[in-house]
């Protein structure tokens, strides 16, 4: 079942890079409400979305995929960059970003996230 949802997502990024954005729209709509709870299947189905600009259908597979993968720090930063750009800043999902983060990676994540401009 898994490698359906898998399918249509690569068809979906297919129609999208073909300047098909309606029919990608079209199959992440369908698709959005059956995709399993799996980390990086939905982290994927998400991406997709804020390239369609589905800001709520990304919010939605995003909070899936921590559910199935509440350290992840892939999902969470890239969570936490979506809510800052729609305008909802959220100290806690940064401060999850920081304290899931290994150490390698913590420098750049910090830097790229809302708290390096000092906001609060």
């Amino acid at each position: 079942m898994e490698k359906d949802f898998l399918y249509q997502l690569k068809l979906a990024q297919k129609f999208l890079s073909e300047g098909s954005e309606e029919k990608a729209r079209q199959i992440a709509v369908f698709y959005l409400e059956k995709i399993p709870e799996d980390a990086e299947l939905c982290f994927r189905w998400a991406k997709l979305c804020e390239e369609l600009s589905l800001a709520k259908q990304a919010i939605q597979l995003y909070r899936k995929a921590l559910k199935s993968d509440p350290s992840n720090p892939k999902i969470l930063y890239s969570f936490s960059v979506l809510l800052n750009e729609i305008g909802y800043f959220c100290d806690r999902c940064i401060r999850n970003v920081v304290a899931t983060a290994t150490r390698k990676h913590r420098r750049s994540y910090t830097r790229s996230s809302c708290c390096s401009t000092g906001s609060t």
